[in-house]
């Protein structure tokens, strides 16, 4: 045998994932089934029935349903057609004829089905459910409730074998509890691969609580004359309890020498968690319906225990995490006067014990504190870059299958969790796990049907071997659990609390410094108007831009720079430069040669430094300016009539090259304007550079007749709004 027909599908293992048990056309012999339309007739029935009631589905077909069963049991299903149409009915019952029947009702493809099976007396002796119920209530751990539970289904059910078998991440199974006949070799502890409950069976199982095979070797009694609903399509007995289960399935059993089986559903949070499974193998058993209901009832009952267990124990750890992170947080905020790198290094015990990790990495604004064993950066950002760009957080437990480079690291990184502390993930701060080697005790080979799917000639089967089989798994850490996950996260929102209070500190101090070196008050100029602004970027961060006028003998300098990057540090750099050019522009006046000294000093006492500037020396009894650029953006003569960038020399930036610097010299006619400023003004996201000179110089045309107080500032509002994307400074001088 190499498959098995299903509907005129080959089914076998290649496929078998596919496979459709919740149409199999037959039901087990153990109970009849019945179809029928909501006028009670009769339009498909279970072979079996002749033996039942005396009728043939051929003879029963079209008849109403209590000439096959009788007018009293017929009217008891008619008054429950409105709940069943619902939801499934179990707990029916019928006399039929003398006899007892338990029944069951649910709709079903247009149809209502009937199930029936024969009820046979049994004493269940209600201590023994009170005590079933008082030992599963009492537990308060995973593995006391399962063996409770699969103690309690053993004694009630009297199946050979009861095992709680729990299904991990991939949907491999582990039997985590077990209870049997004393001369049944143990299962406990074994594994099971994922294939051998397919998807199919495991979204039946999350439907129904119950499933059994009394006797796997029983004859399938299919539906006849045949199971085609109105619409055509084979009557879905998802909903069944009797219907027949896969050959392949049955072909499982019998590998294991099961003769009879019975499984209980595990659900938490409406998701299948495991499974109660039950096996015989002394011949068939059927537990009574009653004892089925009674085991179900433990199912139910141990599903919330459980759930409660995994919860509690969750708790319990997130609580205890959470604590770690704050206490950290609490760390961070009594001591945002401490450099915050050497601050964590000493609490990496804590850093790590928050992932339960052996390395991390933490990055805030380029700078890098590492704690423990982590790979080299480049090994690190090859599996960051299968990061999602819509989420905050990154994690695997096999960094090998995202990238090869990780695979020689499965040592130090093969798990590695990443929590974004910037939008830009610039700063981060990630965690890393080394490899968990485990020796894994499998039922069988979990491999089997791969190998035998490779091998021309081999039988396509369910597995046959269910000997201990030991894998040895490398390459994988630890999966990061959601406490785990959780602590981390909370620990990253204390760093960028942390981050922000201190960048709130660095930019008052670099507030403060930016008000005392601007001027306070512009000076007056006989024959001209002075306006000037200065903003921050959108983000409050203080910049290295500033203006600057300079009251000299004779003569008044204007001047606009920009040293490179924000904060204390740029701001620092700026007040350095603006007080250097002071002193050298008292001592000559010229702007050149100023720019020249300025150079020298920046590329001596402040290596790699970059400042751009832009100095007019204006000479009151001329009427003259003499002009300067380093590396600056172009000047602007405004006038009513248009507006054209001034033709001046453009040269090398401060603090790199040298000179020399060159001047020149012009005049402004009356009414017109020079405008000097930083390249806040004309530069935005998005938009090109020489479009933003364009804008400036049509806006700057357009509000050349306005009064000059405040022009600079509606000018930059014309530019870049109220928030601008960069430092802005400009600086407009005005010849009445």
């Amino acid at each position: 045998m190499t498959g098995y027909l299903v509907r005129g599908e080959l089914v076998d293992l290649h496929n078998c994932e596919d496979e459709p048990i919740h149409i199999p056309g037959s039901v087990q012999p153990h109970g009849a089934l019945i179809a029928f339309d909501g006028d009670l007739v009769v339009r498909a029935a279970s072979a079996n029935i002749a033996d039942w009631f005396g009728s043939t589905p051929d003879e029963a077909v079209g008849n109403d349903l209590g000439e096959l069963l009788d007018t009293v049991a017929a009217d008891a299903v008619r008054a429950e057609l409105a709940r069943a149409a619902e939801a499934r009915i179990d707990g029916l019952d019928l006399t039929i004829d003398g006899e007892r029947y338990a029944a069951a009702l649910f709709a079903s493809t247009g149809w209502f089905v009937l199930e029936l099976e024969s009820v046979r007396q049994t004493n269940l002796p209600l201590s023994l459910v009170r005590n079933a119920t008082m030992e599963l209530n009492q537990t308060s751990t995973v593995a006391a409730t399962a063996d409770a539970a699969a103690a309690a289904v053993r004694e009630i059910t009297g199946f050979d074998r009861v095992m709680v078998y729990r299904f991990d991440e991939q949907w491999n199974g582990q039997v985590i509890a077990e209870r049997k006949r004393d001369d049944l070799n143990t299962f406990f502890g074994l594994r099971y691969p994922s294939t051998d409950i397919p998807a199919q069976a495991r979204a039946l199982y999350r439907r129904n609580w119950l499933r059994l095979i009394p006797d796997i070797g029983y004859a399938p009694a299919p539906i006849e004359p045949h199971d085609l609903t109105p619409d055509g399509t084979p009557l879905d007995l998802s909903d069944s309890t009797i219907r027949s289960v896969s050959p392949i399935h049955v072909e499982y059993l019998e590998n294991m020498g099961v003769t009879a089986s019975m499984s209980v559903s595990l659900i938490i949070d409406d998701e299948l968690w495991g499974l109660i499974a039950c096996h015989h193998y002394s011949g068939p058993h059927r537990p009574t319906p009653a004892i089925r209901n009674t085991a179900e009832y433990i199912g139910q009952l141990a599903s919330v225990r459980l759930g409660d267990c995994v919860r509690n124990s969750e708790r319990q750890r997130t609580t205890e995490l959470t604590n770690l992170a704050n206490s950290l947080g609490d760390i961070l905020l009594a001591n945002d006067h401490r450099p915050w790198v050497g601050l964590l290094a000493e609490h990496e015990a804590e850093v790590l014990k928050l992932a339960n990790a052996s390395g991390a990495a933490i990055r805030i604004g380029g700078e890098v504190v590492r704690f423990g064993r982590i790979p080299e950066p480049d090994v690190t950002w090859s599996v960051l870059e299968h990061w999602s760009a819509d989420d905050d957080a990154f994690a695997c437990d096999h960094a090998a299958s995202l990238s090869s480079l990780a695979e020689p690291h499965a040592d130090v990184a093969a798990g590695i969790l990443a929590m974004s502390l910037s939008g830009d993930r610039d700063d981060l701060a990630v965690w890393f796990r080394p490899e968990q080697v485990e020796f894994v005790d499998w039922a069988g080979d979990p491999y089997e049907k791969e190998v035998a799917a490779e091998r021309p000639g081999v039988r396509l089967a369910p597995r046959r071997s269910f000997e201990l089989w030991r894998e040895v798994v490398r390459g994988r850490s630890e999966p990061w659990a959601g406490p785990e996950k959780a602590a981390a996260y909370r620990f990253t929102r204390h760093l960028i609390a942390s981050k922000v209070r201190r960048d709130r500190e660095v930019l008052s101090v670099a507030d403060d410094l930016m008000k005392v070196m601007l001027p306070a008050t512009l000076p007056s100029v006989p024959g001209y108007a002075i306006d000037a602004h200065y903003a921050p970027d959108g983000r409050g961060r203080v910049g290295g831009d500033w203006y600057d006028v300079v009251t000299l003998p004779g003569r008044t300098a204007f001047v606009v720079g920009d040293v490179a990057g924000h904060g204390l540090r740029a701001a620092s750099t700026m007040t350095q430069a603006r007080n250097s050019l002071r002193a050298y522009l008292a001592d000559d006046p010229d702007p050149a040669r100023a720019l020249e000294r300025l150079d020298r000093l920046l590329r001596s006492m402040l290596p790699g430094e970059l400042v751009t500037l832009v100095v007019a020396v204006l000479d009151h009894e001329r009427g003259s300016i003499r002009l300067c650029s380093a590396g600056h953006v172009p000047v602007l003569r405004v006038t009513t009539g248009g507006s054209a960038r001034l033709g001046a020399p453009i040269n090398r930036v401060l603090g790199v090259f040298g000179g020399p610097f060159e001047a020149i010299g012009f005049t402004l006619d009356a009414d017109e304007i020079l405008l000097m400023y930083s390249d806040g003004l004309v530069e935005m996201p998005g938009r090109d550079i020489d479009a933003g000179f364009a804008l400036l110089e049509r806006e700057a045309s357009e509000l050349a007749a306005a009064p000059i107080a405040g022009w600079t500032v509606r000018l930059a509002e014309l530019m870049a709004g109220l928030e601008p994307h960069d430092d802005v400074t400009a600086l407009a001088v005005r010849r009445s």
